[in-house]
């Protein structure tokens, strides 16, 4: 008689067992069926495996870096390459609601075309750095969207002891590559103290030439669209990469959409400047 209760209780323990697997392999099923979007446990589970094998020599680092974090660094990073313009009148300074950032470490500037009525008045400064600045307009032939300021001489004479070797600090210039869509970026606008704005690359644009024949064919990224605004004043600001290169430069602005001109755009209008043009004249 005992034996026969011990063989019981091994029936009724497998018994137990079977029924709880059913039970559990009905609930994942249905909670799987019920999921919005496409089944979240599957798409945590493969943003997990493609984040621990996309770079399998840094896994223990990346894996737990968030865009958040990634943002951040970036905003760290770029905001020492931004400058404000401003209007200086009977030594009065007041802010222009215009945008800019370096591109190279001879205080090279890119900005919108906005800037120029302002330039073309000739009581332009830079302020980079927490010193304000001299600036020469570079004049440019044909129709554009960008303008290309120099940075010359400090305002105040005690200023120039501070501008030292690798005294400016330019953004770098993201690789074609990288710039794809859906990509994650950052919007700068740097008036009135820096404010960022995320999101991705929601559309892009190519531009085309034609060859002899008539027929176009694309000639490289023209303009890169994103899914944030930021307003009229973040025009010549950067938009970067989470990498913190720069993809391209805001232009125009609606409610909802940055239209930017790429950054290869941007590095072929800078060579031409630096090869062609010359200094525009400036009312004293």
């Amino acid at each position: 008689m005992e034996e026969l209760n011990k063989q019981q209780l091994i029936l009724l323990a497998l018994l137990v067992s079977f029924v709880t697997s059913i039970a559990t392999g009905i609930v994942v099923v249905a909670l799987l069926q019920g999921s919005p979007n496409g089944n979240p446990v599957i798409q945590t589970i493969n943003k997990v495996i493609e984040r621990t094998t996309s770079n399998p020599e840094k896994v223990t680092d990346q894996i737990l870096v968030r865009d958040i974090d990634l943002v951040k660094s970036v905003v760290g990073k770029s905001t020492g390459s931004l400058v404000t313009f401003f209007e200086q009148t009977d030594g009065v300074n007041k802010e222009i609601p215009v945008s800019g950032f370096l591109v190279d470490d001879d205080g090279m500037i890119v900005t919108s075309k906005n800037i120029d009525m302002y330039v073309q008045a000739g009581n332009v400064v830079v302020k980079y750095n927490n010193i304000f600045f001299k600036v020469q307009s570079l004049a440019v032939t044909g129709e554009r969207e960008i303008t290309f300021l120099k940075i010359t001489l400090p305002v105040l004479e005690t200023d120039k002891v501070l501008v030292t070797k690798d005294f400016f600090k330019p953004l770098a210039f993201a690789s074609k590559e990288k710039i794809v869509l859906g990509s994650s970026v950052v919007g700068f606008d740097s008036t009135g103290g820096v404010q960022v704005a995320t999101g991705i690359i929601s559309r892009i644009k190519n531009s085309s030439i034609a060859d002899k024949d008539g027929v176009l064919k694309e000639s490289g990224t023209q303009y890169l669209y994103t899914n944030f605004a930021m307003g009229t004043s973040a025009l010549g600001g950067p938009v970067t990469l989470l990498n913190g290169t720069v993809a391209g430069i805001i232009i125009s602005e609606t409610s909802s959409v940055s239209t930017t001109l790429s950054s290869e755009k941007i590095q072929e209008a800078l060579n031409t400047v630096i090869k062609t043009s010359v200094p525009a004249e400036v009312k004293k």
